[in-house]
C-alpha cells in the first residue's frame, strides 16, 4: 500500500467536481456542520440544486448516530464489536471491453467495500507498526504500469502463499507481537463455519477521534446475494494456517454486523445485477 490518504484522494476529486458546477452552486456536501439529511437528500436542500447521493449502506451505534447526525433508521442495537459500518458496491473508474469477441462490447466494472470504525478505546487493534495511514495502489495509476525489474508495490503475505494456491493477497497490517504472526479478518455467515480470509484495502488511525477507519473488500459481494439475510461475523485471528481445516491460535477482535444489513446490501447487488443482464441483452446480443 502507497501511504496517501484515500480522503486526501476524493477530497481533490470532489473539490474539482464542485468547480465544474454550472450554477455556481457550492455543492452542499462539503459542509460538514450539517446532518446527513441536509446533505445527501433532496427534501434536505433549502434552495434548488446539486447535491450528493452517499452510496453506502450504513449501520452505526446511537452514539454515532448523534455524533455524526446520522438519520436514527439505521441505529441498530444488534451491532457489535463497532461503533459503525458502511457497505458499498461502485464503480472501479475503468471498463472492460471484448465481450462476446466484440470490440466495442464494454462495461463498468464494480467492486464492493466494506469500512468499519472502530473505537480503540474499546477493542485494541495488533498493529504491526506505528503507520498511520495506509491504502492499496488501486487509488492512484499505479494500477496501470508494469513493476519495474520484478519489483512490487506492495509486499505480499508470505503466510498466505505458503498456504494457498492463488496469490494476490498483501501482507496485512496486524500481528501477534509475541511471534510476528500475520492476523487476518475472517467472515463467518454461521457461527459454526470455518469463515473466509477478508482482504483488508486500506486503513487510518484516528480517523476522526477515537474511531479507526478500516476498508475491507469484504465477502458480500457477487456471492450469496440470492440467500436469505443472516447476520456477518468478522474475527481478527491468527491462525496455523489461512485455510478451511486451520487451528485457530488467538482472536484479538470480534465485531458482527446485522442481518437487516445484510438485507439493505443484498438488495443493492441484485438491482445491479439486472442492470448488468440488460447489459448481456443489449451489447452482446444475448437471450
Amino acid at each position: 500500500m502507497k501511504k496517501i490518504s484515500g480522503f486526501i484522494l476524493f477530497g481533490l476529486l470532489w473539490t474539482a467536481a464542485a468547480a465544474q458546477d454550472g450554477a455556481g452552486q457550492e455543492f452542499r456536501y462539503f459542509d460538514q456542520s450539517k446532518t446527513w439529511e441536509q446533505r445527501f437528500t433532496y427534501k434536505g436542500q433549502p434552495n434548488p440544486g446539486p447535491y450528493g447521493v452517499d452510496p453506502n449502506v450504513w449501520v452505526y451505534t446511537e452514539e454515532f448516530s448523534q455524533r455524526f447526525g446520522m438519520p436514527q433508521q439505521w441505529v441498530d442495537q444488534k451491532l457489535r464489536g463497532i461503533e459503525a459500518a458502511a457497505w458499498r458496491r461502485v464503480p472501479q473508474g475503468y471498463q472492460t471491453c471484448g465481450w462476446a469477441g466484440k470490440e466495442a462490447a464494454c462495461k463498468q466494472e464494480y467492486r464492493c467495500y466494506l469500512d468499519v470504525y472502530i473505537d480503540e478505546r474499546k477493542n485494541t487493534l495488533p498493529w504491526e507498526s506505528e503507520q498511520k495511514v495506509d491504502w492499496h495502489e488501486d487509488f492512484t495509476s499505479l494500477r496501470w504500469l508494469p513493476s519495474q525489474k520484478g519489483e512490487r508495490h506492495r509486499p505480499l503475505s508470505a503466510f498466505v502463499g505458503q498456504h494457498m494456491r492463488y496469490g494476490g493477497v498483501t501482507r496485512s497490517p496486524f500481528v501477534d507481537s509475541e511471534n510476528q504472526r500475520e492476523a487476518f479478518y475472517f467472515a463467518f455467515v454461521h457461527p459454526k463455519s470455518t469463515g473466509a480470509l477478508e482482504r483488508m484495502f486500506g486503513y487510518e488511525r484516528s480517523a476522526y477521534e477515537g474511531l479507526t477507519l478500516l476498508v475491507m473488500l469484504p465477502l458480500l459481494c457477487e456471492f450469496g446475494a440470492d440467500s436469505p439475510p443472516t447476520e456477518h461475523i468478522y474475527r481478527l485471528e491468527t491462525r496455523s494456517n489461512p485455510t478451511i481445516a486451520a487451528t485457530v491460535l488467538k482472536r484479538f477482535h470480534e465485531f458482527v454486523l446485522p442481518a437487516d444489513f445484510d438485507r439493505r446490501a443484498k438488495a443493492i447487488v441484485l438491482e445491479q445485477r439486472r442492470a448488468e443482464r440488460e447489459f448481456n441483452k443489449q451489447a452482446l446480443d444475448l437471450k
